[in-house]
């Protein structure tokens, strides 16, 4: 009887220890900064005190635990285990009723390796190029979709005789698409970098062809993608939408794709996304090549002028083998090419319009391909000879009242996190969600906005409902399955490092039968993900979902790594 009580007893406390969910980030934590775990029980159960082991096993810190609510999105009883006052550098631990954490770092340099890794991606996305073993390493591929010959889908004036030449760019995402809305936001995001911090990536940082040009990395990797834009603008200033396949491609190499690719749309969205990024690279690149940087701003103001004479020109239909990116408000994408001229060119024209949108936009808790106004408010932080002071005070003041009332949502939150829902992409939504509290920081330098960003990025990296990094080859338990299929077709090796997963996703998206499995199975919102290549919807990167993420690496270590400042000096 009683050897049936003591397996009784012991049957009901493994159940107890696995019902305990450990999630940290799994790169680390700064030295300096807030660190904390979040536990996460069964709805029935609680639990009390944790304690964190050093990689020798040694107990440093015991503590109790602080219950931070139920979270439907993951169907727990939450906790947060504070261990901010261990400051050795060292690898660690957290530990919960003898649940072990994933391992992660304290370190004063956190995110170099990582920042490093999501800006090479870029790199590896590289659409008309050979990948070669000495920039590629183990994922070298062969020269794919030269796009020099392209026909012409649904632009009104165009003849199936006539052909276009569009090559480089980056591919999109896990398809071979390449999307000027799309490149819009992300290309916006590092230009943005680099023009506030830069320092971030400079000459010879991740080792690609051109590093040791004399130009900083960061700039060089934008270029590519840049003079892709350009072969996209049409004779009139409009540019076209995309490029792509009426079909989607198989899961194979660039190489050894044979559909035929054409060059569909043009519309008012992708116009704009064109302006307000061509603009911004014109101010940008002209301390390295003035004659670039002319021509990248000759070309906003056409794009700009052919927006303001077609202003609702429709996205194209045509999505049998390439992505929708719809768009049907423009008001944010006017917004910020308008902000953007003006600080590039400091014409009249465009520096009244800029304080005629502060009058009525609203900054948001985060920016997306679909609603760039923040983007518009970042733009305006920034000093600028040409837009008066009062409009930027203005815009900065709209930008912190927003930070505020978006961290005390952030706090209310069980896991720390700026997010109501999960759909498409919310890995880049939270990622994009820190640049608001990094801009409020850059302006206040009050701890608070800094603790958010911190702790938004903790999820990206672990911290999170699946406990998995979203970022291919960072983390001690990280993405392995992409939807990609540059990816799937280096089957022989694991993914290339940097890529930023979609991640949780509650709506029922494109038919991804991996995700409705989980949605009829009423999985909670925030752990509708799988690591699996056949789940676009939940894991296909972006480099719109990691233009953000670069970006918050970017910042997070010009505040807080004082090697790395030395190292660029």
């Amino acid at each position: 009887m009683k050897l049936k009580i003591m397996i009784a007893v012991i049957v009901m406390l493994s159940e107890v220890a696995m019902a305990v969910s450990i999630k940290v980030n799994q790169v680390g934590y700064y030295t300096s900064q807030k660190k904390i775990a979040i536990v996460g029980v069964d709805s029935s159960q609680t639990v009390n005190s944790f304690i964190v082991k050093d990689a020798t096993g040694k107990e440093v810190l015991a503590s109790q635990l602080k219950s931070s609510g139920y979270y439907d999105k993951t169907d727990e009883n939450c906790y947060l285990a504070d261990f901010s006052n261990v400051k050795d550098v060292g690898r660690y631990v957290v530990a919960v009723d003898g649940v072990v954490s994933d391992t992660f770092e304290i370190t004063n340099t956190l995110y170099d390796d990582a920042f490093k890794k999501t800006l090479k991606s870029y790199y590896f996305q590289r659409c008309s190029f050979e990948i070669n073993e000495e920039f590629g390493g183990k994922w070298a591929r062969p020269f794919g979709h030269p796009d020099t010959s392209l026909r012409f889908d649904s632009i009104e004036g165009k003849t199936e005789t006539d052909r276009m030449a569009s090559p480089g760019g980056w591919y999109d995402a896990g398809d071979y698409g390449k999307y000027i809305v799309n490149a819009g936001i992300t290309t916006w995001t590092l230009l943005n970098l680099y023009e506030l911090f830069p320092m971030s990536g400079m000459d010879s940082t991740i080792n690609i062809p051109e590093s040791g040009n004399g130009q900083s990395d960061l700039l060089d990797e934008i270029k590519y993608e840049l003079d892709w834009m350009l072969t996209m603008q049409d004779v009139d200033g409009g540019v076209f939408f995309k490029v792509g396949p009426n079909n989607w491609p198989s899961e194979v190499l660039p190489h050894a794709d044979i559909l035929y690719r054409y060059v569909i749309g043009k519309s008012t969205s992708s116009t704009l996304n064109f302006a307000f990024t061509l603009a911004a690279a014109g101010r940008i690149y002209n301390d390295y090549d003035t004659a670039y940087a002319k021509t990248c701003t000759e070309a906003a103001e056409k794009a700009y002028t052919w927006a303001l004479e077609h202003s609702d020109v429709k996205r194209p239909e045509n999505t049998k083998g390439s992505g929708p990116y719809a768009d049907g408000k423009m008001d944010d994408e006017f917004f910020l090419a308008t902000v953007e001229l003006a600080k590039t060119t400091g014409e009249e024209k465009y520096v009244k319009e800029v304080d005629s949108y502060i009058g009525y936009m609203k900054v948001g808790d985060a920016a997306w391909w679909q609603d760039v106004t923040n983007l518009a408010f970042y733009a305006l932080v920034q000093p600028s000879e040409y837009i008066d002071e009062s409009i930027s005070e203005k815009a900065i003041k709209k930008l912190v009242d927003h930070a505020v009332v978006s961290y005390k949502s952030l706090q209310k939150n069980p896991y720390h996190i700026r997010i109501d829902d999960f759909h498409w992409g919310s890995n880049g939504n939270i990622a994009n969600s820190a640049m608001l509290y990094a801009y409020a920081y850059v302006i206040t330098q009050e701890q608070p906005f800094l603790d958010a960003a911190i702790e938004s990025m903790d999820y990206v990296f672990g911290k999170n409902g699946p406990s998995l990094s979203m970022v291919t080859g960072v983390g001690s338990q990280s993405v392995m399955k992409p939807h990609h299929r540059i990816c799937t077709g280096h089957a022989e090796v694991e993914p290339f490092p940097g890529l930023v997963t979609g991640g949780a996703n509650e709506e029922n998206d494109g038919g991804d039968g991996v995700l409705m499995r989980l949605h009829q199975n009423k999985t909670p919102g925030g752990l509708c993900y799988k690591d699996n290549n056949h789940s676009w919807a939940s894991n296909e990167p972006a480099i719109n979902q990691n233009a953000p993420v670069v970006f918050m690496l970017g910042f997070l270590e010009t505040q807080l790594n004082d090697e790395w400042n030395k190292r660029y000096e």
